[in-house]
């Protein structure tokens, strides 16, 4: 390549400058495009837009959650109905101080850190199960399935173990 180079200057300068400049106007929109890059990277959250001013999603309650799954239920939107019962049960759970809810963790993660005695923890591996079956295995949720899961996730509370 540098015989090349030497060559093209010899016999072609013209041509030879033409592409050292060509060249150095890529290097240039490179490092250019670099530095936008990093800065666009490093700048603060609030100049990008997200922070205080950023809206958030309303916290809402347990009974909020039931209220849905009753209102859910009654469209006939029954896996959704489910879900929004499970978020409701988790709820009323750490209201009793059976579990620290968190919307990244899963359903499973629940049974295994809930404190509840062994029957309760049961339980509540078999609803997270059903949950699972209805939501990602395909198994029709019907009414009846959601009644037999409200029932069952409603009788959860009194497995809370002792402090």
């Amino acid at each position: 390549l540098m015989g090349w180079l030497v060559r093209l200057q010899e016999n072609h300068p013209v041509t030879y400058w033409a592409l050292l400049v060509a060249s150095l106007i890529v290097l240039a929109a490179i490092f250019a495009h670099f530095g936008y890059l990093l800065w666009r990277t490093l700048r603060p959250a609030r100049a990008a837009g997200v922070g205080p001013r950023a809206v958030r999603p309303a916290a809402h309650d347990a009974a909020w959650y039931l209220g849905q799954t009753a209102r859910l239920r009654a469209e006939g939107r029954y896996a959704d109905a489910l879900a929004h019962r499970f978020v409701g049960l988790l709820l009323t759970l750490q209201e009793a101080g059976a579990v620290v809810f968190r919307p990244w963790k899963t359903p499973a993660e629940y049974v295994r850190e809930a404190r509840l005695d062994a029957p309760g923890r049961v339980e509540l591996g078999e609803l997270v199960s059903a949950l699972y079956a209805h939501l990602f295995g395909g198994a029709p949720c019907t009414g009846p399935d959601v009644d037999a899961f409200d029932h069952r996730a409603g009788g959860l509370v009194a497995h809370i173990a002792p402090r």
